[in-house]
């Protein structure tokens, strides 16, 4: 990961929608409005006014047969 680059994890706008909430992962630099959180090897960061559609997300690698990649879920 390039110097002053972390892991953006955002909402995406797909206009009309029908009550899901889509996700979306990539590489950014932080800017004023992110919220930022930081550990020895990582930071992940997400927009201010996101924060409440990214409450209680949980982020995974899934690898099984078929199938393998980041998963979001959420507890219900």
């Amino acid at each position: 990961i390039p110097e002053g680059y972390g892991l953006r994890i955002f909402v995406v706008d797909q206009g009309i929608s029908c009550g899901a909430t889509n996700y979306s992962l990539g590489f950014d630099k932080a800017s004023d409005n992110d919220l930022v959180y930081e550990n020895s090897q990582l930071k992940v960061m997400d927009k201010k006014m996101e924060a409440v559609h990214l409450a209680g997300l949980k982020l995974d690698y899934v690898n099984e047969e078929g199938t393998s990649g980041f998963a979001f879920s959420r507890d219900n």
